[in-house]
């Protein structure tokens, strides 16, 4: 059974901070701390970011998704905009960072070497920006595609009764 997170007040401080099962509290919640803050968000988050943006780009190659003679909605120039904007893009600027990042890496050593860190750094945790930005975009536009979906089958989204009339609310 699972420790109660409600405050004992008749607790002594002292006793429950020199438990042995306390320090292993304090032990286990700093590692995982540092390990979910440091190592997993700043080194592997990144890179699966990454190494996903690759993996859409190879797929988008292979499918020939980027082209606008193959989009069939009754928008094909917007369809495209967002495929290439919000697919291609962003998803190239993430992939291109890594690409990148050595050769931005020398240029920056020759002002020197804390650039040159700082250089990698911003390079490496690119994806995690780029990621967010494309998240933040995709929330924004929400609205636009929820009218399209609307515009594509109105009468889906209209109170209509068995008849086919529109049913009257008055």
């Amino acid at each position: 059974m699972e420790e109660s997170t409600n405050f004992d007040t008749n607790v002594n401080p002292k006793e429950v901070l020199n438990s042995p099962e306390f320090k292993d509290d304090i032990k286990n919640a700093l590692k995982h701390f540092l390990y979910y803050y440091f190592v997993y968000l700043l080194f592997l988050v990144p890179f699966a970011l990454w190494r996903k943006a690759t993996i859409r780009l190879s797929k988008q190659s292979k499918e020939g998704r980027l082209n606008i003679a193959d989009i069939d909605s009754k928008w094909p120039f917007l369809s495209f905009l967002k495929l290439f904007f919000f697919e291609f893009i962003l998803d190239g600027m993430i992939f291109i960072s890594y690409i990148i990042a050595p050769f931005v890496a020398v240029y920056a050593l020759s002002y020197d070497f804390l650039s040159m860190i700082g250089a990698l750094l911003i390079l490496y945790l690119a994806p995690l920006g780029i990621t967010l930005t494309r998240d933040i975009l995709q929330i924004l536009i929400l609205p636009f595609q929820k009218y399209i979906d609307w515009a594509n089958k109105p009468a889906q989204h209209m109170d209509i009764n068995h008849s086919g009339g529109i049913k009257n609310h008055n």
